[in-house]
């Protein structure tokens, strides 16, 4: 699978794999909250703000 297309922006199958690790730690986050230790919880937000980011940075047009 490539990451990047021609262009340089992400892939199709890279973007679904992204924004479905960004679903999956927020899910975890929402269903498990009161069982992760607090250092899990950082690992979990951490996930959650750097697949947005990865996702929010590829909506932006190339020149």
């Amino acid at each position: 699978m490539r990451l990047q297309s021609s262009q340089g922006s992400l892939s199709l199958e890279a973007r679904e794999v992204v924004a479905n690790l960004n679903g999956l730690a927020a899910q975890i986050m929402c269903e498990h909250y009161e069982d992760l230790t607090v250092s899990m919880r950082l690992r979990v937000t951490n996930v959650i703000k750097n697949t947005k980011q990865i996702l929010d940075d590829d909506q932006i047009p190339k020149s």
